[in-house]
């Protein structure tokens, strides 16, 4: 059911996630004037994520797909719409972990589709689509994302107990070597993910 009281218990920003050519560049940028990398993590789908605190909980976010470094990265919430490197990816807004349901429920009264994902420390044991796995070890963050009215991507989270486990750095990152080796990435539509969601609670 439609539950309007959820928006007075939002947290603020919790990241804005924008697309990076080149991760070491985007790196050395935010370290040089003292921004410290906090997070990153692989990519179920290929890439990386990373994480730099902006300070009072907040953090600015960069996708980096190593073998269209330069390119279009990402893809955009609307077929025909190029979303370049640069470009904003999605945004999300924290939220305690006890109204990741609540809002789930909300989302489905009002015919919203979403994909859940449970972030597991090991980015391949990720869950989808089953919350309940948010309440198991090594799980360090819950989203809902779903498209807002103007195909814009966005994103509730929670953060959960592992991830001060999450390791800050990776190896080799955005280097031609990684980029050699990596597999092929491919650029992610969320909107095609969410249109084939469907929440199992």
């Amino acid at each position: 059911m439609s539950n309007p009281e959820l928006g007075t218990r939002l947290r603020g920003l919790s990241h804005l996630a924008l697309n990076s050519s080149d991760m070491q560049i985007t790196v050395d940028f935010y370290r040089n004037p003292g921004i410290p990398l906090i997070k990153a993590t692989p990519m179920n789908f290929g890439g990386q994520h990373f994480f730099f605190d902006i300070g009072n909980g907040d953090s600015i976010a960069y996708f980096y797909w190593p073998d269209r470094a330069g390119e279009f990265s990402g893809q955009p919430a609307v077929a025909g719409q190029e979303q370049l490197d640069g470009a904003m990816h999605h945004v999300a807004i924290e939220i305690d972990p006890e109204d990741v349901e609540p809002w789930a429920d909300h989302l489905t009264s009002l015919g919203h589709a979403f994909l859940s994902v449970v972030h597991d420390v090991d980015h391949e044991k990720n869950v989808m689509n089953d919350l309940s796995a948010m309440h198991k070890p090594d799980k360090w963050a819950v989203s809902l994302y779903f498209v807002g009215p103007d195909g814009e991507q966005l994103e509730v989270c929670a953060w959960l107990p592992a991830l001060e486990d999450l390791a800050a750095g990776l190896p080799a990152i955005g280097t031609a070597d990684e980029r050699r080796v990596a597999a092929r990435i491919r650029a992610t539509n969320m909107s095609e993910l969410v249109s084939k969601a469907v929440y199992q609670g």
